[in-house]
């Protein structure tokens, strides 16, 4: 999937989960902000990777994790579960449209494989024998990027939020005041 893909999930999760918060929130007072939509999207991402390479026991594992989340949402009141579900639900989307699919070889899942295996090292040892990308994924993240910048042009008060992220990365605290 590669660093690219993460970031982009990271970043669109955050954003997908704070605005969860603020439609189904009815006392949306507070402005949330933070890495918890972000953290929540990657186990989305990953779960519709592992659930495109049929790999139903890590799957089983990452929805564990989920609900271990989700359980302690409950219990604490300073983690919300509409961020936990947004940024999750906005993961999904990105790993629907933005990871690509595979398929299985049977030739390469023995023990002598016969085939020849193009894959590096490395992504065997992470995928195991026998999986293979077999199709680009349905869109392609620069689909996404010029879809954010346009919206973010578009739009008269979101054309201040480069600047303002800018701004915020560059002198921490000078955004809250």
């Amino acid at each position: 999937m590669g660093w690219p893909l993460m970031v982009t999930t990271y970043l669109f999760g955050i954003i997908g989960g704070n605005y969860f918060y603020s439609q189904f929130i009815e006392d949306n007072m507070m402005t949330c902000i933070g890495s918890q939509g972000g953290v929540v999207a990657l186990a989305g991402l990953s779960f519709v990777a592992l659930t495109k390479m049929r790999k139903k026991p890590e799957t089983t594992k990452m929805l564990r994790s989920i609900s271990i989340v989700l359980i302690v949402g409950l219990i604490l009141p300073t983690l919300s579960n509409t961020i936990s579900f947004g940024g999750f639900l906005s993961g999904c989307l990105m790993g629907i449209f933005f990871s690509p699919g595979y398929r299985r070889s049977y030739g390469q899942r023995r023990k002598n494989a016969i085939d020849f295996d193009s894959a590096s090292p490395e992504y065997r040892r992470a995928m195991g024998f026998g999986i293979m990308p077999n199709e680009k994924p349905p869109l392609q993240l620069r689909v996404f990027w010029a879809l954010a910048l346009s919206c973010l042009l578009s739009s008269p008060q979101l054309r201040q939020a480069p600047s303002m992220f800018l701004r915020g990365l560059l002198n921490p605290g000078y955004l809250s005041g």
